[in-house]
């Protein structure tokens, strides 16, 4: 069995928090272990954790025999709730909840239920860029509302400034955080100083299963002072366990672990589990997707299906019968006019008779006159012309022709044409983020993704808003490989907008992998989503 609390002397009266266990304020570290990442300003992420650990104090003698179990059991649950400032700040609250079982006299009080120190949570990302390497800073403060008798209170504050590491190496991540920890006031619990101490943990983990992750880490102190003293804890654990991501920023984790050095507050082995929630980076004031880009569907797009027409037939000649139009009688010509009626001469009048005296002897006989001229007599008046003859019967209406009856509207067969190819991407957004999609393995952007990040331009135009661009995969390929698919999207996307303009300096970028989904995996639908980089405006 490992030792814990070794010491053959009377409990001191003073007490101490012997609940080692100090969860992170994010799930994208490790268990203890903080990561250099924030949420976006504004946003909320929460989370509860459990965990248990047997006797981590107990008083033995010179010879390693145990003498009393001052805590049998400790059952601790922390609710965590955090929130994202400017995009390079977080500030959170750890409230703890206990459970003590103890046995002997001096674990009298070491029994039931109480409140243990409040945590107040902060942590300033200091460098973060394309490169696999953060750093941020954290300072977690203590507040001594915990009950010291139960031993799961100390007696003053406690401050602990704290540099926080972060790597990203193809499909591992490592984190390391390092740190000094004041306390205000300096404690005595079985005969054990406890004073300043340095802290230290570590934490590596490996994706599986597309949206696991296996971990493990170890976190630790060391005395400040004396560290030579027997009276000075050098308390150390080893924890391994899983992650599970399901989407939409919800997680659970699982775990166990034991104490590699016994010491006060080192239990026996511990278990551990819990859920969190941390949102995908959007902040809050970000430019609303239509400000951006057109929305996109949820869901890819369906195949594009065009009517296909059959040919149209060739049109047949079919014989009609037209009737022979009817003959149009032309009017009758007028009849001639009469000839002009002409009388003959009248006879000459006859000479006058001879007087009735002796005639003389007939003188010669004139000449006889000439005859008188032969005229004409007036013509008559032309009678008057006839009356016209009546008009003729109108031409009936011609007979309509005859027409071919219109064919019948030609018969549509919907043909679905072949569906677009697995690797084409699609340019939109997911609900509140603006997004580019890629295809299977793909990190080349289309024609089409440049309308979205032309419009992206003009939003950051005569400002001083910085970008943060992120990248993510599906789960078809090896996860080893994702992380590194993911980086290389967001950096695609960001020598896009380098090479036209946008300041380097402006643009953060952060990779995922499969880490994040926000479609199902199991469907060729929920992979083309998650295959996407996402972008969005920072504010000033």
């Amino acid at each position: 069995m490992i030792c814990v609390a070794v010491t053959t002397l009377p409990v001191a009266a003073s007490g101490k928090s012997v609940q080692h266990f100090l969860p992170a304020a994010t799930a994208t570290g490790g268990f203890t272990v903080e990561d250099t990442k924030v949420p976006g300003h504004l946003h909320l992420i929460g989370a509860v954790r459990f965990n248990y650990g047997r006797e981590p104090l107990v008083t033995v003698d010179a010879k390693g025999n145990v003498k009393a179990k001052l805590v049998t059991d400790l059952i601790t649950t922390d609710v965590i709730v955090a929130m994202g400032l400017g995009e390079r700040l977080l500030v959170g609250l750890d409230v703890p909840l206990h459970l003590i079982a103890g046995q002997g006299p001096e674990a009298a009080n070491a029994e039931g239920a109480a409140l243990g120190d409040l945590r107040l949570l902060t942590r300033a990302r200091l460098i973060s860029g394309d490169g696999p390497f953060s750093l941020a800073v954290a300072l977690p403060v203590t507040l001594p509302t915990g009950d010291e008798d139960a031993f799961v209170g100390d007696s003053g504050l406690t401050f602990a400034p704290m540099v926080v590491g972060s790597m990203r190496l193809a499909s591992v991540s490592a984190h390391l955080n390092l740190g000094y920890r004041h306390r205000t006031e300096t404690e005595d619990v079985v005969q054990t100083r406890i004073g300043d101490d340095f802290i230290y943990s570590v934490a590596l983990s490996v994706p599986v299963g597309g949206s696991g992750e296996l971990m493990g880490e170890l976190f630790g102190s060391a005395p400040a002072d004396d560290a030579s003293s027997e009276r000075t804890p050098k308390p150390l654990e080893g924890l391994a366990g899983l992650r599970w991501a399901f989407g939409g920023g919800l997680s659970a984790d699982v775990g166990a672990g034991l104490g590699l050095i016994g010491d006060a507050g080192t239990p026996v082995f511990r278990l551990l589990s819990g859920v969190s929630f941390t949102p995908e980076h959007a902040p809050a004031d970000a430019p609303p997707l239509a400000e951006v880009s057109q929305a996109a569907p949820t869901e890819p797009p369906a195949p594009i299906v065009e009517e296909a027409r059959e040919p149209d037939p060739m049109p047949v000649a079919v014989p009609v019968a037209v009737p022979a139009p009817e003959p149009v009688l032309a009017p009758p010509s007028p009849p001639p006019p009469p000839p002009l009626a002409t009388e003959p001469p009248p006879p000459p009048p006859p000479p006058p008779p001879p007087p009735a005296t002796e005639p003389p002897p007939p003188p010669p006989p004139p000449p006889p006159p000439p005859p008188p001229p032969a005229t004409e007599p007036p013509p008559p008046p032309p009678p008057p012309p006839p009356p016209p003859p009546p008009p003729p019967p109108p031409p009936p209406p011609p007979p309509p022709l005859a027409t071919e009856p219109p064919p019948p509207p030609p018969r549509v067969v919907k043909t679905p044409l072949p569906a677009e190819p697995a690797a084409a991407a699609h340019t939109g957004t997911h609900k509140k983020r603006p997004c580019v999609y890629f295809g299977p393995g793909s990190k080349r952007l289309e024609s089409r993704d440049t309308d979205i990040l032309d419009d992206l331009m003009k939003k950051l135009e005569g400002t001083r808003r910085r970008l943060r661009i992120s990248g993510h995969t599906d789960t078809a390929s090896e996860a080893k490989d994702n992380i590194d698919l993911s980086k290389e999207r967001a950096l695609a996307v960001k020598k896009y907008l380098v090479d036209h303009g946008i300041d380097a300096e402006r643009i953060d970028v952060d990779f995922f992998g499969d880490k994040q989904p926000i479609g199902k995996n199991s469907t060729e639908a929920g992979r083309s989503v998650n295959r996407r980089v996402e972008f969005r405006i920072l504010p000033e």
